[in-house]
């Protein structure tokens, strides 16, 4: 494990100074990126491109997805369908001792 550590961190220092050794005036780098610009500006234009179509049809499914989960219609009952409002007392009556034992298990 070390070992390929080791053997990645050469590699990418003999990389780095062999592109950035300078000829002509100018690092290898960039003689080697004049030579392929004319090819990889109009691929990358082209791959931004595909790039942002991909985001906007996202966007507009993203969209569509939730405009579909709202429902169109509200839910409502209509008041003669709906039961009365009762305010009438409890069927049964809970003796008083019963009553004390249960706020002093709810106050506890």
């Amino acid at each position: 494990m070390i070992k390929k550590t080791l053997k990645y961190i050469f590699f990418s220092l003999f990389l780095i100074l062999t592109l950035s050794t300078v000829v002509n005036e100018r690092t290898i780098f960039q003689h080697i990126y004049a030579q392929i610009s004319g090819f990889t500006i109009p691929t990358q234009i082209l791959i931004e491109s595909y790039l942002v179509k991909g985001a906007s049809s996202t966007k507009k499914i993203s969209v569509d997805i939730f405009k579909n989960s709202i429902p169109k219609m509200k839910d409502s009952v209509k008041a003669s369908l709906s039961a009365p409002i009762k305010n009438s007392p409890p069927l049964e009556d809970i003796p008083i001792k019963d009553k004390n034992q249960l706020n002093k298990l709810l106050n506890e």
